[in-house]
């Protein structure tokens, strides 16, 4: 059994296909399973995979016979794991030499279902940036592991037994849905601090720049999906601390699709959106006062569901191009809420 698999879905990636396996095939861990699941691929990454494949045995490449996507690429990959423990790497992203080895090591030493790392972000001007802030709250609380799903091994015994997978058809989200019922269901979550996950930004990735109405109706439902989970499992008395945390978060991701695409056809979901996340709270006061620290000038109007003032300040232009330049996706990404 290897230790870790290590599970790439692949999808037209030739320009940067080779990076992403250079730093898999290298690590310094080499007991693992490489399963590489092309989505159907329209350039030559099938070729790349392939390639490497004859150089190296622990490479498994699944070819899917029709396109379905990120989440069906993973869950592919997923229904092949041999491995102790799962892993997440994008195909356009790379790891450390010795991130899994550091990673599998705590996980053993310490028992754990997850072993997280940190993570350097690559913008699509080529700055980065390391959140170092993210993983020193991970390691006070599980449920700070709300994002960055990729930094982390899963033991694969977790994943199986409680049948998390990716939710198919989902554009964008679907990790964050995978990752919140992992914390939810692992007894221990480790962290291992100066080892990083190269995540880079692409104007074509799937959280883009700008997003379709597909992908923002996506990320309202994982939304839905992760706020219902957190009250149907009562985290708000068994850990009030990682529920308001969760919580103000889908709230700021909520905000943050609304930024991403703006399209005043949109504004009713996004009307029913805000005023729903704050009425199914369960812990009100606490998250009244997150909106009134945070985003005072529509805080009244969430709470006291006046939709009409709510879309009046939305659909005002210069309130919008306001709200855009706080920068929110830089605010969610690095935890300063």
């Amino acid at each position: 059994m290897p230790k870790i698999s290590v599970i790439i879905p692949v999808y037209n990636a030739h320009e940067y296909l080779n990076r992403c396996l250079d730093s898999v095939v290298n690590q310094t861990l080499e007991d693992i399973e490489i399963i590489c699941v092309d989505d159907c691929s329209t350039d030559d990454s099938v070729k790349i995979l392939e390639k490497y494949a004859l150089k190296d045995y622990r490479i498994k490449v699944i070819k899917r016979t029709e396109n379905g996507g990120e989440s069906r690429a993973r869950n592919t990959g997923l229904e092949n794991v041999t491995g102790e423990y799962i892993a997440f790497v994008d195909n356009d992203d790379t790891i450390d030499r010795d991130f899994f080895e550091k990673l599998y090591k705590k996980a053993i030493e310490e028992n754990a279902d997850i072993s997280c790392g940190d993570a350097e972000y690559i913008d699509y001007n080529g700055k980065s940036f390391k959140n170092k802030h993210n993983i020193i709250n991970i390691a006070k609380n599980k449920l700070y592991f709300s994002n960055n799903w990729w930094c982390a091994i899963y033991k694969t015994s977790l994943i199986k037994n409680d049948n998390i997978i990716l939710e198919p058809g989902m554009l964008i989200s679907a990790d964050l849905i995978f990752l919140i019922k992992a914390v939810l269901a692992a007894n221990k979550v480790v962290t291992v601090e100066n080892i990083y996950y190269r995540h880079y930004d692409r104007e074509d990735s799937g959280f883009s720049k700008v997003l379709s109405k597909e992908k923002i109706l996506s990320g309202v439902k994982s939304i839905e999906i992760i706020t219902d989970l957190l009250n149907k499992k009562n985290i708000d008395k068994t850990n009030p601390k990682g529920y308001d945390w969760l919580y103000k978060e889908q709230f700021n991701i909520f905000l943050n699709l609304h930024y991403h695409n703006n399209n005043e056809d949109l504004i009713e979901l996004y009307l029913s959106g805000m005023t729903n996340i704050y009425s199914k709270c369960n812990r009100k006061a606490e998250f009244q006062r997150f909106l009134k620290n945070n985003y005072f000038s529509i805080s009244q109007m969430i709470i006291e569901n006046n939709k009409s003032e709510l879309k009046n300040f939305l659909t005002h232009k210069t309130n919008r191009l306001n709200f855009i330049t706080q920068n929110l996706r830089d605010k969610i990404r690095r935890g300063n809420k």
